[in-house]
């Protein structure tokens, strides 16, 4: 694997977990339109997560 392309893939996974906070952050998980049932697991299992680490409260 490259260097670029692990810098890529680390921002990209940076990026991803700043939106997903961002939208449990803003309660917009509930209101996400989806026909997958795997996202609704992971959308979930993260909010689950994060409630658990105690980062619910802090962003709430």
């Amino acid at each position: 694997m490259s260097p670029g392309l692990l810098t890529d893939l680390r921002s990209a996974s940076a990026n991803n977990d700043c939106y997903s906070l961002c939208v449990i952050r803003a309660g917009l998980q509930k209101h996400i339109l989806h026909a997958s049932k795997k996202l609704h697991r992971q959308l979930e299992s993260s909010f689950f997560n994060l409630s658990l680490k105690g980062f619910y409260k802090f962003y709430f």
